[in-house]
């Protein structure tokens, strides 16, 4: 065994070298009769879990924030990854977040993180698939039956070869609704194609949809 890590709810993390130790420790846990009345152990059934941050301050660095998060969840900042989602110069900033399973249960069931007189709202990772061909969404580029689509100005040309300097978003477009925004790239995150396309696949509160 390398170490153990305290978590939240009497939960504890061990650090073993491979797979086969970590099975043998189970098992000595688990068919110990004296143990079993207190304890009961599993391997998990990834490496990491992926969560997503909402609404993060981009004054904060990646530093303060694994920081804030680990002292949240009591335990080592090392066990903590961090990458930022979103591109566009706003305010605030998206991340996500990957973390033991264990951990990234107690963060979900949170809902909300409460860092420095901020709110950042945590939901679980979905992931929204686009076709890198046609830039419509539920289909990959080899089961596109579509014509090119450039990902920025919705022409019939790849993305590469773009020289456009005006974005517009041909997912928005086939919206064919009113005050709808369609001045950005397909694959922006404030597409409300996209937006739209996530909520139906998340279970958030009404009061924290809109930080999608």
């Amino acid at each position: 065994m390398q170490k153990s890590i305290s978590t939240n709810k009497s939960k504890l993390i061990v650090k073993v070298q491979n797979e086969e130790e970590a099975r043998i420790l189970v098992d000595s846990i688990n068919y110990n009769k004296e143990l079993e009345t207190f304890f009961s152990a599993k391997i998990p059934k990834g490496i990491s879990k992926r969560v997503v941050l909402s609404e993060v301050p981009k004054s904060y660095s990646e530093e303060q924030l694994i920081g804030s998060i680990a002292r949240e969840l009591n335990c080592e900042s090392s066990l903590l990854f961090i990458r930022k989602l979103s591109k566009v110069p706003f305010t605030f900033a998206t991340y996500s977040l990957f973390l033991p399973e264990l951990l990234a249960s107690d963060l979900l069931n949170k809902e909300r993180l409460y860092l420095d007189f901020h709110t950042i709202f945590v939901r679980r990772y979905v992931r929204i698939i686009r076709c890198f061909k046609c830039n419509c969404f539920g289909h990959i580029l080899q089961d596109c039956k579509f014509d090119t689509s450039c990902t920025r100005c919705s022409q019939g040309h790849n993305v590469k070869k773009c020289s456009s300097k005006d974005l517009f978003c041909i997912n928005c477009k086939s919206l064919d609704e009113d005050g709808v925004d369609f001045s950005h790239s397909a694959d922006s995150s404030t597409c409300m194609v996209y937006r739209r396309l996530l909520m139906q696949q998340i279970e958030l509160p009404s009061f924290a949809r809109k930080n999608l």
